[in-house]
């Protein structure tokens, strides 16, 4: 399997499903977290982190006892013929329609902040026919792509974080209460990561088929 085309490994296939979060993760989750937790929002982020892990390791588990299946295969296999074209059909939809909010989203952030006078969707359609592209391209090409542009992403956050602290602007002490509120609001904010944190797993059953080294994935994700 080490000589087929197009395949990738475990760590490209992690670059890949981090790249398609950091939208998500650097402008959406934080509005969402610190909005139902405040000063708490750190403690949701360790909650979300913990059902992340649960996920994606039972994800990569999966995919790791099917190595070099299709979704299609691999749901067959697990569930049968019946119920599992119809998992894989459900699993399709939802992704895909997870997708079209995905685009619409991002092209109002565009249109409202750089282009206001762009119609959303051509926007939209950019995005889309730039998403099919990549599909056409391969697996193996969006692994070189991702961790390059990951890199660059998550350099250019450490920094940002870096000099937001050198700056002195943010401190510990706005921490503090720890828990003023009790858990409840910070479980409560927890769930749309983890919710976000089941979707990047989910993806890796269909991505994982094009792995080069079906057991490296677990390690990789976690």
């Amino acid at each position: 399997m080490e000589q087929i085309k197009g395949l990738i490994s475990a760590r490209q296939l992690v670059f890949i499903i981090a790249l398609s979060r950091i939208p998500v993760v650097a402008v959406f989750m934080p509005v969402i977290t610190s909005a139902n937790a405040l000063q708490d929002a750190w403690f949701s982020v360790i909650l979300a982190t913990a059902g992340g892990l649960f996920t994606g390791a039972l994800a990569a588990l999966v995919a790791m006892r099917f190595p070099y299946q299709s979704l299609g295969s691999l749901a067959k296999i697990s569930l049968g013929k019946v119920f599992g074209v119809g998992a894989v059909l459900i699993f399709g939809l939802y992704f895909y329609f997870l997708a079209l909010a995905r685009t619409r989203e991002l092209s109002l952030l565009v249109v409202s902040t750089l282009l206001s006078n762009t119609p959303t969707w051509i926007l939209a359609m950019t995005i889309l026919i730039a998403g099919i592209y990549g599909v056409i391209l391969g697996a193996d090409t969006l692994g070189r792509s991702a961790e390059l542009l990951l890199t660059i992403v998550g350099g250019t956050i450490l920094i940002g974080f870096l000099l937001l602290f050198i700056s002195g602007t943010e401190g510990f002490s706005l921490l503090r209460p720890v828990l003023s509120r009790g858990i409840q609001p910070v479980a409560v904010a927890a769930v749309q990561p983890t919710f976000e944190f089941a979707n990047s797993a989910g993806t890796i059953l269909a991505l994982g088929k094009f792995c080069r080294r079906p057991g490296g994935m677990l390690k990789a994700v976690t």
